[in-house]
């Protein structure tokens, strides 16, 4: 089935599968968000990506994970909590000056939510 630009953002945007290799996991955070082009022409100032291969994560809303509905902007949006973990890179905007954006990094393994709008399986 044909997927919408939604799901490439998506994957574009927050599955970084095998993890990159950065000096620091802070400068992990500043290089990838560069390129992930999420600093410009703004500091996006937080940002999840996930280490794993993506039909792991398509697995969220199919077999994998349990359903959540919530009710957002006056409609409701099924969202999905997953029950499996992943290596999850958190990014979090700490200052920016002149195009120059400065991330806290936090690695975990976490559950994913994950809005599925028709199922990605």
């Amino acid at each position: 089935k044909e997927m919408g630009t939604s799901y490439s953002h998506f994957l574009s945007q927050h599955i970084e599968f095998p993890k990159s290799s950065a000096s620091s996991d802070q400068n992990y955070c500043k290089l990838m968000m560069q390129h992930r082009d999420l600093t410009h022409p703004f500091c996006i100032t937080s940002n999840t990506f996930i280490q794993a291969p993506t039909n792991q994560v398509q697995g969220v809303c199919s077999s994998g994970g349990k359903w959540v509905c919530d009710n957002i902007y006056n409609s409701i949006m099924c969202c999905t909590q997953n029950i499996a973990r992943f290596d999850i890179t958190e990014c979090q905007l700490t200052s920016s000056f002149l195009g120059r954006c400065k991330y806290r990094t936090t690695v975990l393994r976490s559950g994913i939510r994950s809005v599925c709008l028709g199922g990605w399986g």
